[in-house]
């Protein structure tokens, strides 16, 4: 009878530490999954930040190309602007949205606040753009239409720079 007792308790101690460290195993294996999903969202907001930069970079030389006109901006030109514009404003919305989904990142307010800081500066640089896109050249001031795309220019360095932000913790 003691022989059975002490397999028995054998036998009950290696299931206790199998199902131990089958537990453990689940528990790394949901953390791995989690951190995946987490990297794959931060890759692609990370992609679509990149892509916002990269059409409002495109919104810029457009406008600098049509502010070195005489003439007022034509149609073509300002449609093509306004497109990238929505591009660029739907591409940053879409990665800010993904950040903001992410458990694991430290950065977001810090993000949410420069991308706020940016796209305020942005807006009222885009304002005066237009007014200086539909005067003709004669009524534009050649100081600021000089000056406004170098200035988006500026704000767009600064977008790509908060990009370093967008890494997870290790």
């Amino acid at each position: 009878m003691k022989i059975a007792r002490v397999i028995f308790f054998v036998v009950f101690a290696l299931g206790g530490v199998a199902i131990a460290l089958s537990a453990l195993r689940f528990v790394n294996a949901h953390r791995a999954v989690v951190t995946d999903t987490q990297l794959a969202a931060m890759a692609q907001a990370r992609s679509d930040w990149y892509e916002g930069t990269v059409a409002m970079s495109f919104e810029r030389s457009v406008m600098q190309v049509a502010l070195a006109l005489e003439d007022p901006i034509p149609a073509d030109f300002m449609a093509l602007i306004e497109e990238q514009r929505q591009q660029s404003d739907a591409l940053l919305d879409k990665a800010v949205g993904e950040i903001a989904e992410l458990e694991a990142f430290e950065n977001a307010s810090l993000v949410r606040a420069e991308v706020e800081r940016a796209r305020a500066a942005i807006a009222a640089l885009r304002q005066e753009a237009n007014r200086l896109l539909t005067a003709p050249g004669q009524d534009r001031d050649p100081k600021r239409a000089k000056a406004a795309p170098y200035e988006l220019k500026a704000l767009i360095e600064d977008l790509q720079a908060t990009a370093t932000l967008l890494v997870l913790p290790q």
